[in-house]
C-alpha cells in the first residue's frame, strides 16, 4: 500500500480552532486506527453522557432539553456504529486514558450560572468542532472502501 499524502485541506478547517490539527496527528492516526476507533467511541459515549448530565442540571430550560435530547440520541447512535466498527475489526472495547485537552477546556469553566451553562455549552462545542475536523481529515486520507463513508467523506 502507498503511503498517502498528508496535507490538511481548507474544507476541513473549521472556523472557530484558531491552531488547525497537524499532519504529524494526521501520520500518527493512521498509524493507529484501532487507537483512533476506540477514543471515538469514547467521545461518542462521553458527548450522550454530558448532554444527559446538562439535561439533568437544566430541567426547566425546555427548548435546552429538547436540544440535548436530540444530541444524546444522535451521539448514542455514533457511539453504537462506531462500536459495531470496532467489533468487525476485532477491537475489544477498553479504558483509554484520558486526553489533556478536553480536561484542560473544562478547567476553565466558570462555577457561577449563567456563566457556568454558557461555558459548558462552549467547551461541548469546542471538542466537537476538533472532533469533527480531525475525522474529516482522517477520511481524506482513508482509503476508499474503508470505513471514510461512516466518518464524512
Amino acid at each position: 500500500m502507498t503511503a498517502p499524502t498528508i496535507a490538511p485541506r481548507d474544507t476541513t478547517k473549521i472556523k472557530w480552532l484558531i491552531t488547525p490539527t497537524s499532519t504529524a496527528w494526521i501520520a500518527q492516526a493512521l498509524a493507529n486506527l484501532d487507537t483512533v476507533l476506540l477514543d471515538h467511541s469514547h467521545c461518542e459515549r462521553k458527548a450522550a453522557g454530558v448532554a444527559l448530565s446538562l439535561m439533568s442540571r437544566y430541567p426547566s430550560n425546555e427548548k435546552l432539553v429538547r436540544e440535548l435530547t436530540a444530541i444524546a440520541r444522535e451521539e448514542l447512535e455514533h457511539f453504537e456504529q462506531v462500536n459495531r466498527i470496532l467489533q468487525q475489526r476485532g477491537v475489544d472495547l477498553a479504558p483509554l486514558p484520558a486526553p489533556p485537552y478536553g480536561g484542560g477546556l473544562k478547567a476553565l469553566v466558570r462555577r457561577h450560572e449563567p456563566d457556568r451553562l454558557l461555558d459548558l455549552l462552549l467547551v461541548s462545542g469546542l471538542i466537537e468542532a476538533r472532533s469533527h475536523e480531525r475525522l474529516g481529515l482522517l477520511a481524506e486520507h482513508l482509503p476508499i472502501g474503508s470505513w471514510r463513508n461512516f466518518i464524512g467523506v
